[in-house]
């Protein structure tokens, strides 16, 4: 669930991550799991339904995890997840940067929406203000 790395100034930080182990306890915890459903398969791209779970499964599960975590998710990237990758994708995309807001950094940017960070330098930014 936690790993380390190393921030643009060299001091180490924790990263959380969900990860699909960490969904399938969620969901169990939860909704159960149906009798007919295994989750100790590769589930990953099965739509919820497909694994039993309804909008309102996934709605108290994603609750679960912002209160575990720490973290808001917005409603659309909650009801936009119909698999369990998606819900990964949105809550560790989130995770990250929460993660970055609070750990000091340069003035480099947030990461953006696909989780990676954008690069700006100085010759950038000089090269807008002429």
């Amino acid at each position: 669930m936690t790993q380390s790395r190393n921030n643009s100034e060299g001091a180490e930080m924790a990263v959380q991550e969900l990860t699909i182990e960490d969904l399938k306890r969620v969901l169990r915890e939860a909704a159960g799991q149906d009798e007919g459903v295994n989750l100790d398969g590769d589930v990953l791209d099965l739509v919820f339904e497909e694994l039993g779970y309804d909008s309102l499964a996934v709605l108290e599960a994603s609750s679960r995890i912002q209160r575990e975590y720490g973290i808001n998710l917005e409603d659309s990237a909650v009801a936009g997840a119909e698999t369990p990758r998606t819900l990964l994708t949105a809550v560790n995309q989130q995770l990250a940067a929460t993660a970055w807001a609070e750990t000091p950094h340069s003035a480099a940017a947030p990461p953006d929406r696909a989780g990676t960070v954008p690069t700006t330098t100085a010759t950038q930014r000089r090269s807008h203000v002429a």
